[in-house]
C-alpha cells in the first residue's frame, strides 16, 4: 500500500459512516494520563475500514514502530541533523539529562512570563508589566479598564 493507493480509495459519505452500530467505539480511543485522561474521537472523520488498513499499512511498511521506538530511545531518526531528538523531554520522557534540562527551561521561562507580566506572586499583575491584548483577558472573564490592576488596567 502506497500514499497513491490510500488517495485512490473510495469515500464514503458521513450520514452513511455515520449508521455503522460500532463506530463510535471502533474509532474512539482513550489515553490516561497521571491527572486525568484525554478521550479520541475519529468516529466523526471520513475514516472507514478500509482507510484504517491502507493507514496500518504504510504505517508497517515504513517501521513506524521501530521508528518510534528508536525516537523514544534517543536514537538518531533525523539523519539530516545528526543528532538525537529530544523533545520528548520536553514531556519528562527520555534521557535524564534532557528532561533535567528541559525542567529547567520550563522554570526560565515561566520566571521571563512573571518578569513581563509583573506578577506579583499572588496571582495578580503588580502594575509593573502591562497587558499588550486586554481583550484576550475580555475572553477569559476579566474585566480590563475597570481599575482592576491584575490585568494592567
Amino acid at each position: 500500500m502506497d500514499w497513491t493507493a490510500l488517495e485512490a480509495l473510495p469515500r464514503q459519505t458521513l450520514p452513511l459512516l455515520f449508521g455503522e452500530p460500532e463506530r463510535a467505539n471502533a474509532l474512539t480511543g482513550v489515553l490516561e494520563l497521571g491527572d486525568g485522561a484525554i478521550r479520541f474521537d475519529w468516529s466523526k472523520t471520513h475514516l472507514d475500514d478500509a482507510v484504517v488498513a491502507a493507514f496500518e499499512a504504510i504505517a508497517a511498511e515504513m517501521d513506524f514502530t521501530g521508528k518510534r521506538a528508536a525516537l523514544f530511545a534517543g536514537e538518531v531518526v533525523n539523519t539530516s541533523e545528526g543528532r538525537a531528538a529530544t523533545h520528548t523531554a520536553q514531556r519528562g520522557v527520555g534521557d535524564e539529562a534532557n528532561v533535567e534540562e528541559a525542567q529547567a527551561l520550563h522554570e526560565r521561562m515561566r520566571l521571563l512570563v512573571e518578569a513581563i507580566h509583573g506578577i506579583d506572586g499572588e496571582g495578580g499583575l503588580s502594575g509593573r508589566g502591562q497587558v499588550a491584548d486586554p481583550h484576550r483577558y475580555r475572553r477569559l472573564g476579566a474585566r480590563p479598564g475597570t481599575g482592576d490592576r491584575r490585568f494592567g488596567a
